[in-house]
């Protein structure tokens, strides 16, 4: 692949056909709503009007993009497969387990998105192939049926869909973890300890068709973990007053993960009367939660007196007909997001906490010092005329809170206007802009409107290229126009 930007120009034979739909593919039924919809969408990047992005005046510059184009398609035909499990494996981990022993039924080439969809140039003799595996973990039969679905040519939509696939398994093998859709690092973890706390690095990695071909894009992302669980949370607060109020007001509205198939799930009660040892309908038969999560991930619950956690389905479940709630154990849920002791900002040497009551931590750091100041030399101040007493204090303020803040800012050059229109302050930028060396512009606006600000700032920042911040001008303000004009 090459690093490359999306509107670049690539042969014809790269474009993928328009995708069809399941009904004329043959996918066995599967609903539409299932298919990732951004691996079949062609991207568009540019206006339908235009043929490319270049620009038409200047000098050219070389730019770099997190986008990489695939250079080489498939020239073999790709054979798609359903497979089935019998009795249901829900672990997608376990499911590739089962598929081990038969990779070389495919001659060991194949793609399985750990859930039903199979690629491989490999074509079966049978079109419907049944194999029988044993369970390495507690030895129940498993009967794995493959059934041929299509041959994929080497243009079918379908094969973004496999190269998504393999990607993900890609990651996988450089040992990222699967959270919601996206992968992380497990060998990339920042822990905070003091807060019990974990900071995950991971990766975006999405194939998808653009105008101009096959395009991988790539970016970085980051997800704050907790170490403890909802049982550990529970135990933590057993001896306090009203324990069963307590915990569901602790609980209640918390985004919870479980680590065994990394999804998330917002917890809305908990059910005391219902514990592991209680039974629920499979596909199997009655199956208690303690034996669900021992058969099909492998873990074996401690405590068989504690409660299940609630989460009712969403709007999007009660649509697909999911009516039925959905019970986790607190033993194996892992809280997300930061407690209250965790949710504080640190500027320069000081840490304050943050104030759930109101939100805000300006009370708390005004006039602190920055982590990070930088000097200002020249800068100027643009105002209308009838502003200039208003403007004048606010800059005695403005010079007087900003040492503190540990901010090195000269005294600036004051520009009084006789037009606010915003054609007056365009004018006064563009002479004085011509002049150079101009840090900042402080433009001073007598009200509101956005249409004002909307010009001003166009012409500052794309035609002159002139850092601005623009205000109101109260001296009350002055800390937080101080802070941002950093």
């Amino acid at each position: 692949m090459a690093a490359m930007a999306p509107s670049a120009v690539v042969p014809q034979q790269f474009q993928f056909a328009a995708a069809v739909t399941p009904a004329e593919n043959g996918d066995c039924g599967r609903p539409e709503t299932r298919r990732r919809r951004d691996e079949f969408a062609v991207i568009e990047t540019r206006p339908v009007q235009i043929d490319n992005k270049r620009g038409t005046s200047g000098s050219p510059i070389k730019v770099l993009a997190n986008y990489f184009r695939l250079l080489s398609m498939p020239q073999c035909c790709i054979h798609k497969y359903h497979v089935e499990f019998t009795p249901t494996v829900e672990s997608s981990r376990m499911r590739r387990a089962l598929l081990v022993d038969f990779m070389h039924m495919f001659d060991k080439c194949l793609v399985f998105d750990g859930m039903s969809d199979l690629k491989s140039p490999k074509r079966l003799d049978q079109d419907i192939t049944e194999v029988i595996s044993q369970r390495r973990t507690d030895g129940v039969i498993t009967c794995v049926r493959f059934k041929w679905v299509q041959e994929l040519a080497p243009l079918d939509p379908e094969l973004l869909r496999l190269f998504n696939t393999q990607m993900r398994r890609n990651l996988e093998r450089l040992d990222f973890v699967q959270i919601n859709r996206h992968f992380f690092d497990r060998r990339a973890v920042a822990s905070i300890p003091q807060y019990g706390l974990e900071l995950w690095q991971g990766l975006v990695a999405a194939i998808g068709q653009y105008e101009s071909g096959v395009m991988l894009v790539t970016d970085t992302l980051y997800k704050v973990l907790r170490r403890d669980s909802v049982f550990d949370l529970m135990s933590q607060i057993q001896h306090v007053p009203n324990y069963k109020d307590e915990c569901v007001k602790r609980v209640a509205g918390c985004i919870v993960m479980t680590p065994y198939n990394n999804k998330t799930y917002r917890v809305d009660d908990i059910d005391w009367d219902k514990n592991p040892a209680c039974t629920f309908e499979t596909k199997e038969g009655p199956k208690t939660y303690a034996d669900y999560y021992r058969d099909h991930y492998e873990k074996r619950i401690r405590d068989m007196r504690q409660p299940l956690l609630v989460c009712r389905p969403k709007e999007k479940d009660l649509r697909a007909g999911r009516t039925e709630n959905i019970y986790l154990v607190p033993e194996l849920c892992v809280l997300t997001g930061l407690t209250d002791e965790a949710e504080k900002v640190m500027q320069g040497s000081n840490t304050y906490r943050y104030s759930v009551a109101t939100a805000d931590f300006s009370r708390e750091t005004r006039y602190r010092p920055l982590h990070v100041a930088v000097a200002v030399e020249s800068w100027i101040v643009f105002c209308h005329r009838c502003e200039e007493a208003n403007v004048t204090e606010f800059m005695r303020t403005l010079m007087s809170v900003c040492p503190p803040m540990g901010l090195n800012i000269r005294q600036p050059r004051l520009v009084l206007l006789d037009d606010d229109r915003p054609s007056g302050f365009v004018y006064a930028l563009r002479q004085l802009a011509i002049g150079g060396n101009i840090e900042l512009a402080l433009i001073v606006l007598p009200n509101s409107r956005k249409d004002r600000y909307d010009i001003i700032k166009k012409e500052a920042c794309v035609d002159l290229g002139l850092h601005t911040q623009a205000s109101r001008g109260y001296c009350s303000l002055s800390p937080e126009v101080g802070s941002e004009i950093q």
